[in-house]
């Protein structure tokens, strides 16, 4: 039986072999389709330690992303062929900001104007949005969109394939 704090991946390289289990502390970064991750160093997320990086500007964005029920998360890599998934408990789910991912803040509505006025900050348009609050916490997904396309979309917080 896996701990919930036992933080590691399992990677395949090809369909048919057996999984190797790699620990997080054996891994500083990954990509998963178009996807990034990264492993932190940080103590907030000493039990949860995969990131995939939303926003890699000067200050990112990154979102832990656990299994509800803290069993396996399965990956697959598409084109290349492997598949990975990642063991981690739900304690410190949500979104993180900092220079990197080892030092972290996280993200709450109470920051959430001036963290994400400095994380967008290279798009004025998008800070002006975040700053007159049509963009708010719970509507993350919308304003990561306006961010990357410019567009502004009228679902609210869904996942948005691209």
């Amino acid at each position: 039986m896996t701990q919930a704090n036992d933080d590691h991946i399992w990677y395949k390289p090809n369909k048919k072999d057996d999984k190797v289990r790699i620990p997080a502390s054996a891994i500083t970064s990954f990509v998963i389709g178009a996807d990034s991750f990264v492993v932190s160093k940080s103590p907030l997320l000493a039990s949860i330690p995969f990131l995939q990086v939303m926003v890699n500007g000067p200050v990112k964005l990154y979102q832990a992303k656990p299994n509800p029920n803290a069993a396996n998360v399965g990956m697959a890599f598409g084109a290349i062929g492997g598949a990975i998934s990642a063991v981690n408990g739900r304690k410190n789910c949500g979104y993180y900001f900092g220079d990197t991912a080892h030092e972290l803040t996280r993200l709450f509505s109470k920051n959430f104007i001036d963290a994400m006025s400095k994380v967008m900050a290279d798009k004025p348009a998008v800070v002006k949005k975040i700053k007159d609050k049509t963009y708010r916490f719970d509507d993350m997904y919308d304003l990561i969109y306006f961010y990357e396309t410019g567009t502004e979309t009228t679902r609210k917080s869904g996942y948005y394939e691209q």
